[in-house]
């Protein structure tokens, strides 16, 4: 499956909004993590960052996080449904991760708040610092470091 995997910066908001609110419904029909102002206070920060997979030209996933001194926080990981299981958001987290390195950041934090998410950030050297019960609604999460 061709992908393209492109960061992302606080400029790109108006021209992807529709697509990235479309992505964070679809991979989270059950409950919707962020909406439309959650979405807009990330990307009115000048020193956030992201990455979106395009699929035939339209976002499929999308990823957004911010820095917190020496540490980045991923904030945000979603994958639309027919895409999840599928390699597609452990790729962008591996493209992601090297942007974020590139930085000079010194480590990398994010909240897993499903196994398979717990699971890929594991494989990619995040070990788990606390598990979180009911973090956003009724998901439970795990909070997560990488140290660079």
């Amino acid at each position: 499956m061709d992908v393209i995997i492109e960061e992302i910066n606080f400029n790109d908001w108006p021209f992807i909004e529709n697509e990235i609110i479309e992505v964070e419904k679809d991979a989270f029909e059950d409950e919707v993590r962020f909406k439309k102002e959650d979405f807009e206070n990330t990307f009115k920060n000048p020193l956030m960052s992201g990455v979106v997979v395009k699929f035939n030209g339209r976002i499929i996933a999308y990823s957004t996080g911010f820095p917190e001194d020496t540490n980045f926080y991923i904030e945000s990981v979603a994958v639309i449904k027919n895409f999840q299981g599928k390699g597609i958001g452990k790729k962008m987290l591996i493209k992601f991760i090297e942007i974020i390195t590139s930085k000079g950041y010194k480590s990398i934090s994010m909240h897993a708040t499903s196994q398979a998410m717990k699971e890929i950030a594991q494989k990619l050297g995040f070990k788990e610092v606390q598990f979180i019960n009911k973090y956003v609604g009724n998901r439970d999460a795990w909070y997560m470091i990488k140290i660079l």
